[in-house]
């Protein structure tokens, strides 16, 4: 264990700091901007398009700003809080309600006179055929909710309110109030209020989609008996009745509540469960029992006692019908004439010590009868429903996309049929990627890896939507997102926006597409840009955009490898306004980014991302580091704010002090996931000896987590780098596939998952002593620094102990750093700043000829902080 001191670290990254901007124009990343940074935090805009709102954290420093404009610009108000405050727009444009504390402000947009409502205790939004109201409390009088209609400012109130809920579907709520405490349905609108229930024992509410009506159970006696019954209140007759008189009488399990209300609203799910009765004796001398038939090693026994059960209620019948029971499971709550259900088979041990996913059944139950007919559907990953309940979607053991027709059980291969081909593809997934379903369940979109398609589930009919125009171009298409809801694709017009990335260039855009004219995609933008998600107010208004309407303005995030997040207004997509500017980065010396492509004989075409100090001159050279964690290309256009290290190194720091960083993607590949990583790893090596600026003799590796497995597997196999650092890295798959993470064995992932070796130590001996680092230390030349923690509870702080104590045997040089009370990452601050401090320090001894510091010097490592 190293020791820390918060003021001594302080001073060690002052004096990096102070070296490293002798002869810089601009100064390094330090702490000061790191622990002030000013960020976009939230931005929206309102529903008419004439305003809009962003907050910035750290503007000034320690205090938060909020900015409101018209879009025009012509109006702007800028407040300052001391700590965030919760901001959001009327749905009627015309407010933007600001909690700050215990204080609700009503600003007005455009100007004109703000309202303040001070000691406010809580206070909900809702809108009803557009109304949008206000519903708060005060600490003054908390009993007393007070509903504001914000088109008209009228306020109604309800006194001696214990507590409310609001309807999703219209302007009711439901209360408790007086003395009693007795249930009440309020009406805003109206003034209106009608009690449901003479006491508090009322709940469950369940509301019809009509807002109409509300479903709950209420707890009364009879005879002298505790009973819960089920009950109906109708919204627009006022009356309450009793649908089940005695909910207890349906099962022998007690009840549970109510599971789900049908979209029609006239079917209602009720659950049963029996809760655990075994209570577990603490300090007792009866052991932890283990099976080899234990799915996790808890050590755990199920409890014989816990049953649950559902049934479905038919208002209008009067029926209640069973349709679950035991091990099976509910996967549609979009339920009508059926639900359907999965039920997960008992496994041989053979099947589950080598975690092969669990063999599942799946049902369609009638609602009406109970009865079930089994699904030759074979999917068992993420099965789900479509909106209309017609298909089940899910993905074969293979990864193939696949639908399931409900009805007919006609089965879709949507992989197949798109690529006219069958056959494994990557354990990444599925070649296709899902994107949405069409209106009335008419088709599904999704996406190759690069065009867009639309399948006709009918016809049985794709439709290359993009014209092959992304394979053409090396461009990966996909939807913008405010463009589905619910799951569901709205293309009125028959136009389209999408996104695009090409892969050669790394730009990122948009481009337009007319189902219509059977043309190639429109290009509208693109650049060195990422486009991060767009408000939700985007939702609402880019149908004008796919309408034709091009008078409306739309609010977008933009960002860069160089450009803070700042947002931006646009009419077209093609052309960007920017209405904020955060650029605190600018007074540092920040980096650029850039796509590179390597060649590997046995990997194929890798691509890496290539980041440079700005004002990197290729006259010099300068050492390297190479970072990797599986795929890390698709960061290119992101915006990297800066943070001290926590485990992985952070980009813009060393970029700052006049590193090169370089970040290749590594494709897992079965059976060799440390040759591959090496594999990857080497391209880029070579890619960057060949290029101006580059000192090819410094380059170091690092990496963390996986990417410390990687780390150690490299440095076993190679000894071409300048230094290594890894942290948190398997080193030892033997010893690892039999610790145990939560229950669960970890050799789950040595076999399936990230290390993904597809067999066991017993069936495959010399797989698991090839792809362990710790039996090829002998070969390790290059120094290497260490991080693990003890407290790591997701890979075993015993796997770099073991390999530092073999690097150690073998006098190899070492450090190994283990921070008190850290976990697989380090969250504190200070020790933040003391690895930051450290990792800097070892890399610029090994790659910029630094005197190494004392902690480095053999003897001197186990008592003293860093000096």
């Amino acid at each position: 264990m190293v020791t820390r001191s918060f003021g001594i670290g302080l001073l060690l990254i002052g004096l990096l700091t102070l070296i490293t901007t002798a002869n810089a124009q601009k100064p390094v990343i330090d702490t000061s901007i790191i622990k002030h940074y000013s960020a976009l935090e939230w931005n929206d805009m309102t529903e008419n398009g004439r305003f809009f709102a962003y907050i910035v954290s750290n503007q000034p420093a320690g205090k938060t700003s909020l900015i409101i404009s018209s879009t025009d610009q012509r109006w702007k108000k800028t407040l300052v809080f001391p700590e965030p405050p919760q901001v959001s727009f009327s749905r009627n444009s015309r407010f933007l309600l600001i909690q700050n504390a215990d204080t609700l402000t009503l600003l007005k947009t455009g100007g004109g006179s703000n309202q303040q409502i001070k000691g406010i205790s809580s206070f909900r939004l809702t809108f009803h055929k557009g109304v949008q109201w206000l519903v708060y409390t005060t600490k003054a009088n908390r009993e007393r909710l007070i509903c504001r209609n914000l088109n008209t400012q009228q306020s109604v109130q309800l006194d001696e309110v214990k507590d409310f809920e609001l309807s999703p579907y219209s302007d009711h709520l439901i209360a408790h109030v007086g003395k009693a405490e007795k249930t009440v349905c309020y009406q805003m609108s109206t003034e209106s209020s009608r009690m449901i229930s003479p006491g508090r024992n009322a709940g469950n509410y369940t509301w019809q989609k009509s807002g109409n009506a509300v479903i709950f159970t209420e707890n009364t006696e009879r005879n002298c008996k505790s009973l819960t019954r089920l009950m109906q209140f109708d919204c627009q007759n006022s009356r309450t009745s009793v649908l089940i008189p005695d909910l207890s009488k349906l099962s022998a399990i007690p009840f549970e509540g109510v599971r789900g209300l049908s979209e029609e609203g006239d079917l209602v799910l009720l659950k049963y469960e029996q809760k655990p009765t075994q209570v577990e004796e603490e300090n007792t001398d009866h052991p932890q029992i283990f099976s080899t038939g234990d799915w996790d090693l808890t050590g755990k026994q199920p409890d014989p006692s816990v049953r649950n059960e559902t049934y479905s209620f038919h208002l209008h019948q009067k029926k209640t019908v069973l349709v679950q029971r035991g091990r099976e499971e509910i996967i549609s709550y979009e339920f009508g004439p059926f639900i359907l259900i999965k039920r997960d088979l008992p496994q041989s041990m053979a099947e589950r010590v080598t975690y092969r996913k669990r063999d599942s059944r799946y049902y369609q139950v009638s609602t009406a009868t109970g009865m079930q007919k089994e699904l030759s559907f074979s999917g068992d990953i993420w099965p789900a429903t479509s909106p209309g309940g017609r298909y089940l979607k899910g993905y074969r053991d293979d990864w193939h996309l696949v639908l399931y027709h409900l009805f007919n059980g006609k089965k879709i291969d949507l992989d197949s049929m798109i690529n006219g081909r069958s056959g494994t593809v990557p354990v990444s997934g599925s070649v296709l990627r899902f994107l949405a379903w069409m209106p009335g369940d008419e088709g599904v979109l999704v996406g190759d890896q690069h065009d867009l398609w639309k399948i006709n589930l009918e016809k049985n009919k794709a439709t290359n939507l993009t014209r092959g125009f992304g394979k053409k171009k090396n461009t990966e298409f996909t939807v913008l997102e405010s463009q589905i809801w619910d799951g569901i694709l709205h293309c009125e017009a028959n136009r389209l926006l999408l996104k695009s990335k090409n892969n050669l260039t790394g730009d990122e855009g948009f481009y337009a597409i007319d189902f219509s004219s059977g043309s190639v995609p429109e290009k509208l933008f693109s650049g060195r840009y990422h486009f991060a998600d767009l408000s939700m107010i985007l939702s609402r208004r880019i149908q004008n955009w796919k309408a034709g309407k091009k008078q409306s303005l739309y609010p977008i995030v933009r960002e860069s490898a160089a450009d803070a997040p700042n947002m931006f207004l646009t009419r077209d997509f093609k052309t960007f306004e920017a209405v904020s500017d955060i650029a605190p980065h600018k007074n540092y010396n920040w980096m650029s980014s850039e796509l590179i492509h390597c060649r590997s004989e046995k990997e194929g075409d890798i691509s890496a991302v290539l980041y440079k100090p700005e004002d990197f001159d290729s006259t010099k050279i300068y050492p390297v580091i190479i970072y990797y964690y599986e795929q890390m290309t698709q960061d290119l256009n992101n915006f990297h704010r800066p943070e001290l290290c926590n485990g992985a190194i952070d980009i813009p720091w060393f970029v700052s002090r006049g590193y090169v960083v370089c970040t290749p993607d590594i494709l897992n590949t079965r059976h060799t996931p440390g040759q591959t990583a090496l594999n990857s790893v080497m391209a880029a090596y070579h890619r960057l000896k060949r290029m101006p600026g580059i000192d090819s003799s410094r380059i170091a590796i690092s990496g963390h987590s996986f990417g410390g497995f990687e780390t150690n597997f490299i440095v076993t196999h190679t000894g071409v780098f300048a230094a290594a650092y890894s942290g948190a890295g398997l080193d030892n798959l033997i010893s690892h596939y039999g610790t145990v993470e939560d229950g669960i064995p970890r050799g789950q992932s040595d076999e399936l998952a990230q290390v993904n070796l597809g067999t066991n130590p017993w069936a495959n001996r010399s797989a698991y002593i090839e792809n362990s680092p710790i039996f090829h230390i002998g070969e390790v030349s290059t120094p290497i620094l260490l991080m693990h923690n003890k407290g790591d509870s997701r890979v075993p702080h015993a796997q770099s102990l073991e390999f530092f104590v073999g690097l150690r045997r073998l006098q190899k040089k070492a450090w190994l750093l283990d921070y008190k009370d850290e976990g697989h990452t380090i969250d504190r601050y200070q020790n933040q700043l003391d690895f930051t401090g450290k990792l800097t320090q070892f890399f610029d001894h090994y790659l910029k000829d630094k005197p190494a510091p004392g902690w480095m010097t053999a003897g001197e490592s186990k008592l003293k902080p860093t000096p």
